[in-house]
């Protein structure tokens, strides 16, 4: 950083790193930044101790592109189903730093992948429906109908697996209420997941748009 020249970037109380670059003679100074948490910061920028131009500056920092290892997810069929029945699970979409977004568009996929015994036992791998809400939220179902472990892979266009993809699912026989007891202590863990991520997000919450449904195969 110039001698005689600073710069600074605060949101909610923090400070963060700003670099300022000479160009040349002329007076010009270029200034750059990055901030890791999506949110409104004050840009004040100083020449001698004194602010200079019309310091300080509103900026508005956005979340960046979905990054699928940043999303959570969360919902009874990430662990479980029962034969017959239709299970439910919900994928919140984060960037890499894990800032919520708030806009759908993600062309997400889940597919359930059968972990055969040895020697097979004859069982197909099962599609599921994957809603966009619109909002950063998507909604995915899915039916079982044999019961059996199963490999839950939810990724993108690209093959790259969403939250911490693939899950491993019980399938429980038809009729089975246990199901949803046995992923309790683990749907407990990801809504605190949920929630702290949620906590990171500065702007307010919007009402969800009709939901958009598509099917993945």
């Amino acid at each position: 950083q110039p001698a005689g020249a600073a710069a600074g970037a605060a949101a909610a109380g923090t400070a963060a790193p700003v670099d300022a670059l000479a160009l040349g003679d002329g007076g010009s100074w270029r200034v750059g930044y990055a901030a890791r948490a999506a949110g409104v910061y004050s840009l004040e920028l100083l020449l001698g101790g004194q602010r200079i131009g019309r310091s300080p500056y509103a900026v508005q920092v956005l979340p960046a592109p979905l990054h699928p290892r940043g999303c959570v997810v969360s919902g009874a069929g990430v662990a479980a189903a029962a034969a017959g029945e239709r299970a439910t699970l919900e994928i919140v979409a984060a960037d890499g730093d894990g800032n919520r977004l708030h806009e759908g568009g993600g062309r997400l996929s889940l597919l359930l992948e059968p972990i055969a015994r040895d020697g097979g036992d004859g069982r197909a791998a099962v599609g599921g429906l994957v809603r966009d809400f619109g909002d950063g939220r998507y909604g995915c179902e899915y039916q079982v109908d044999d019961a059996g472990a199963y490999r839950l892979h939810l990724t993108t266009p690209r093959g790259e697996p969403v939250g911490a993809s693939p899950y491993n699912v019980v399938g429980a026989p038809a009729g089975d209420r246990s199901t949803g007891d046995a992923s309790s202590n683990e749907l407990g863990a990801r809504r605190k997941r949920t929630t702290s991520a949620d906590a990171r997000d500065p702007s307010p919450a919007r009402p969800p748009p009709a939901a958009r449904a598509s099917q993945r195969g």
